[in-house]
């Protein structure tokens, strides 16, 4: 009873000290020298113990609103830095295992171009074999066939070496791209959070929080 006595009390000297404001947050509420002092008047004026208890109601109101305000700060200020925090993680996913994929993309291309002249020579002699056994110059097929035999043990190192680079290629790629599942999937999992703290820093703003009756 005494909350609402008090508030109307508020509502009546903030109208008369001709100063704009919104009832939509108790923040808003601003306790000048003026207010006090045409409060205290008020108050002064009430009968028997109405006046003294409304001051201590206006004392507690104006102890209310401080807790109000520094905890809605508290509430906004981490949440602003939490989302500054999530949005750099989501950018930094992109660079997960970046310079170590990067590496091994380099590795890898190193490695096609060192054997693709060998690979070429291979190719070409075969297919020379092939054109001799048209010929049907067998010394001459021999000779060739005899050369091809020694660079197929260099071809077959030359593409096993590939074959494994391209392996650990696709494994650091196929671990980057878990990682960000599980990074994401964390981020996610704040969101419940995140509409948990609007909601409290919500309640806690709303006037009505401050004016019910205990």
């Amino acid at each position: 009873m005494f909350r609402r006595m008090l508030f109307s009390c508020l509502v009546m000297i903030l109208l008369f000290a001709a100063a704009p404001i919104h009832f939509a947050d108790a923040s808003t509420i601003e306790f000048t020298d003026s207010v006090n002092a045409q409060f205290k008047a008020t108050a002064e004026r009430a009968p028997g113990t109405i006046g003294s208890r409304l001051i201590k109601q206006y004392d507690d109101f104006k102890s209310e609103r401080k807790q109000t305000m520094d905890w809605d700060d508290r509430i906004s200020a981490l949440r602003y830095a939490n989302e500054a925090r999530t949005s750099e993680t989501r950018k930094q996913i992109n660079d997960i295992d970046k310079d170590h994929i990067h590496k091994l993309e380099e590795q890898l291309q190193a490695a096609k171009t060192k054997y693709q002249p060998l690979f070429n020579g291979y190719t070409a002699l075969n297919k020379q074999i092939a054109a001799a056994r048209k010929l049907k110059d067998k010394s001459l097929s021999k000779l060739l066939q005899s050369q091809a035999d020694g660079m197929k043990i260099l071809v077959g190192l030359g593409r096993q070496d590939i074959r494994n680079k391209q392996v650990a290629l696709t494994a650091a790629k196929k671990e980057r791209t878990s990682k960000a599942a599980k990074i994401r999937s964390i981020l996610s999992e704040m969101d419940p959070y995140k509409s948990k703290i609007k909601g409290d820093k919500s309640a806690i703003s709303t006037p009505n929080k401050l004016m019910e009756t205990e």
